[in-house]
């Protein structure tokens, strides 16, 4: 009884881990834009459920959806994946362009059915960020190391600080080899404390930033501040100043 116990259990793993892979695969073939790539994945009657706005049944409602919807291939990162039995649940942020090119963000959390190795039903709950949610899923993606996931968040023309050489760096690549060549130096940390917005477009975070050498004894540990300007839901521009009067008041 316990063994065909464990075997059951072996099976719902391995299945679990092919649902996982399944949508994987699927989701690298909308970030390609072969979104009928991306609909061999799904079953003849798939039910799209976005929670709060609107419900797709059907594989051609959802392929008109996408030609619409994505005039572009939207720029997604999954921070949490979890699959059981025949779900994958999904929690992850999302930017794509609407009708007038402006870039908008969003975070959201997406519950998949599967269904014979197809995707058979999604309930998503999808929600606009913020500004300072923009920022948070920045400083996230620095500290995990996650360039790419950062870099979507930028405009093409983004202006970046070389904060531990002077002067600046433009551009998403750009900023990408700075940062390469900066964590092969040192080792920084950079946690946001508090978010002070600065009219429509700025944000000045106060930030706790913490610097290791490779071998890890610290270099510096210090409050700073990040003034962000933010343009079309992207990050247009970062400048280190100091941190809130009240923060240096403390």
């Amino acid at each position: 009884r316990s063994v065909k116990t464990i075997h059951v259990k072996r099976g719902e793993i391995q299945m679990s881990e092919k649902n996982k892979a399944i949508l994987e695969e699927a989701n690298g073939a909308v970030a390609e834009g072969n979104y009928e790539k991306f609909l061999s994945f799904c079953s003849d009657d798939t039910l799209w459920t976005f929670v709060g706005d609107r419900i797709l049944k059907g594989k051609e409602a959802v392929r008109q959806y996408m030609a619409t919807t994505y005039l572009e291939p939207p720029k997604f990162t999954a921070s949490d994946v979890i699959a059981e039995g025949d779900f994958v649940t999904v929690l992850g942020d999302i930017t794509m362009k609407d009708q007038a090119g402006k870039a908008i963000h969003h975070s959201y959390c997406d519950v998949w059915r599967f269904r014979s190795g197809k995707l058979a039903e999604l309930r998503a709950f999808v929600i606009k960020t913020t500004g300072i949610e923009l920022l948070r899923a920045a400083y996230a993606a620095f500290n995990a190391r996650d360039i790419d996931a950062a870099l979507a968040l930028m405009t093409p023309d983004v202006a970046w600080p070389k904060a531990f050489k002077g002067g600046f760096v433009r551009g998403p690549e750009a900023v990408r080899a700075y940062w390469t060549e900066q964590w092969s130096e040192i080792d920084p940390h950079v946690e946001p404390i508090a978010f002070h917005p600065e009219g429509a477009a700025q944000v000045l975070v106060e930030v706790h930033q913490v610097v290791r050498d490779r071998a890890g004894a610290v270099l510096a540990d210090e409050r700073v501040g990040h003034r962000f300007t933010i343009e079309h839901g992207l990050i247009q521009a970062m400048e280190v100043c100091p941190p809130p009067l009240s923060a240096r008041g403390a």
